[in-house]
């Protein structure tokens, strides 16, 4: 009989667990370097457009500077004339310097020039009236801020119209003698081909970016992978060996208490099965396969007397008896590791409804975790030979738990256990060990080889997780959330109140 899952066949059919855990993470290593290379591409390339596009921009204004300067050169001998007297030479002059510079385009060419007195009142003007855009421009030239041109230095400024860049300038004309005699105003368009070039520019300086980040991002990438996949060995071998050691603690408290090991194979793989038909996440259903295991380890700490008496128990010897969640809780709370079995391993004794052990919860203060698990380890009890009772069938198992419904069992996670109550049964009770330890294998290599992976590539699974859950039922008047040190300030309190 073949109790896999299909699920479950193919996770077991996978390569060994170090092969495939080495190869999860290299394909997520190499997932998180290129979008961390793309990222750190984008990144440079927004600052390598805005630095390539103000250097560019710089050298055409610097262009266009030097432009006005030789204007200003030629005209510097008229411009002598007290009070700027030869209007009509200094028009004729800028006509013919307009037209002699409109024909020397490297980057551009001006498409307006204005000259203005100290008075800010117009002298010369000349407007390349072919331009297309002239309209734009001239409007541009007239909202200008005449204030701009009794400026000491030169001004300059790219503009956009109709989306093409032009640079607008004001600066001071001076004439012969040193003296600044007037103010000049001009508009300079930037050529087609020097924004196609400017543009390719850009573009090759971002693609050499990109080349180096990701050429990087590649080089180092089998360096990492290396470190990483003898990390994923030493991992996956410090997990085997909690795995193995968890197998063999929860062996030895079942057969100190006349079980064998498949009660915790049968309990372990039903309260997974409902966990998976309740939609738990993996982190919570890796505490339950571990609080399944371990979930009576504390009957380490229980005298022979009591665990193997056949008979009934008094009153005392009861009492003694139910110490074993306490000491259940003392062993797992000495390893990090063990931590999250707590829920199961301490709280599995409670009933729904109240009254059970050892601290009287009811209701959904109790974990989902322990709710979930106490279904299964119940119906594992029913439907195996005991030394006090003949395996009960299917049908009557159900009914009885059901007259348990809202009194040890939660309703609603008892109903889905229902629904693949007679897959399990028909599955799991009667398997041999070779079958159920297959399918058990399946499992841990299904929940806990993402654990592994989860620890090299989350940084919050490298902290140690602030919960208290074995004192939860001691806070129910404490606010919704507590922060971390509000929860260890508790936890000195809590433990003392347990002993």
């Amino acid at each position: 009989m073949n109790i896999l899952r299909s699920g479950e066949k193919a996770e077991a059919h996978r390569t060994p667990g170090p092969n495939r855990l080495k190869t999860r993470i290299q394909r997520r290593l190499f997932l998180r370097l290129v979008i961390g290379g793309i990222l750190i591409s984008a990144i440079l390339s927004v600052v390598v457009y805005t630095s390539e596009r103000q250097r560019i921009s710089g050298e055409v204004i610097e262009r266009a500077n030097h432009g006005a300067q030789r204007f200003n050169e030629q005209i510097a001998s008229i411009l002598n004339s007290p009070g700027l007297s030869e209007k009509a030479n200094l028009q004729t002059k800028l006509n013919i310097l307009f037209i002699a510079a409109s024909r020397l385009q490297e980057t551009g060419r001006f498409v307006f020039i204005g000259i203005y007195d100290p008075e800010n009142l117009a002298i010369a003007s000349v407007m390349d009236q072919d331009y297309p855009r002239a309209v734009q421009v001239q409007a541009m030239a007239d909202g200008a801020p005449r204030s701009a041109l009794t400026r000491s230095r030169p001004v300059a400024a790219i503009r956009s119209i109709d989306g093409a860049p032009h640079i607008y300038m004001s600066f001071p004309l001076i004439n012969t003698k040193g003296n600044v005699a007037a103010y000049g105003e001009a508009v300079y368009a930037v050529s087609a081909e020097t924004v196609r070039e400017v543009e390719k520019q850009i573009l090759q300086a971002i693609l050499m970016v990109i080349a180096i980040v990701m050429g990087t991002t590649l080089l180092l990438y089998p360096l990492i992978a290396l470190l990483m996949s003898r990390q994923a060995r030493l991992a996956a071998g410090l997990l085997e060996a909690n795995l193995e050691t968890l197998r063999v603690l929860g062996s030895a408290v079942a057969k100190r208490d006349s079980e064998t090991d498949l009660h915790n194979y049968r309990v372990t793989i039903y309260a997974v099965r409902l966990a998976e038909a309740l939609n738990l996440d993996a982190p919570a259903i890796r505490g339950l396969i571990k609080g399944a295991f371990l979930h009576d380890v504390g009957k380490i700490g229980v005298s022979d007397t009591i665990l193997l008496n056949p008979g009934s128990l008094t009153d005392s010897e009861y009492n003694l008896m139910k110490q074993h969640v306490r000491h259940g809780l003392d062993i797992i709370n000495s390893s990090a590791w063990l931590i999250d079995a707590a829920d199961v391993v301490g709280y599995h004794h409670e009933w729904y409804k109240g009254g059970g052990y050892p601290f009287g919860l009811r209701g959904d203060n109790i974990p989902l975790n322990a709710r979930i698990f106490a279904i299964a380890d119940v119906f594992d009890a029913l439907t195996s030979k005991r030394p006090y009772k003949e395996s009960y069938d299917l049908e009557k198992t159900l009914a009885l738990m059901n007259d348990m419904r809202d009194v040890h069992f939660d309703p609603e996670i008892l109903d889905d256990f229902f629904v693949i109550a007679e897959i399990l049964y028909r599955e799991l009770t009667f398997a041999g060990e070779a079958e159920l330890r297959k399918a058990l294998d399946a499992i841990i290599r299904k929940y806990f080889n993402d654990d592994i992976t989860a620890l090299f590539f989350s940084s919050a699974k490298r902290k140690r997780k602030c919960s208290i859950p074995l004192f939860r039922h001691l806070f129910r008047s404490r606010p919704a959330k507590l922060s971390c040190r509000q929860k260890q300030e508790h936890e000195p309190v809590a433990y003392g109140s347990l002993q």
